[in-house]
């Protein structure tokens, strides 16, 4: 399954493929990992959209944090297209 991950855009300096280094390794080759960063898009809809845009049918998005407000515009354009969504943004008690 083509898996994407979208990170939290807080972080510049950790908005690439080392956020999600482990992840990638861990997860079967032919899973077709990738990184999403917009850093021309302003708005979370337009984001969605060059998601969107440059992903298979049929995917699996991974979000953290910021990214998860992306996340639900995914959702809202293309609930279909998305086959798992999985955030990596957990409350600490």
């Amino acid at each position: 399954m083509p898996t994407r991950f979208f990170p939290a855009f807080a972080c510049p300096h950790f908005t690439n493929e080392r956020l999600y280094v482990h992840q990638i390794r861990a997860l079967p080759a032919t899973d077709d990992c990738k990184m999403f960063v917009c850093p021309k898009q302003s708005l979370m809809a337009a984001m969605a959209k060059e998601i969107l845009a440059n992903t298979p049918e049929c995917f699996t998005l991974i979000e953290q944090s910021l990214g998860s407000y992306t996340a639900f515009e995914v959702i809202r354009s293309a609930l279909s297209r998305l086959k798992h969504l999985e955030s990596t943004s957990k409350a600490i008690d």
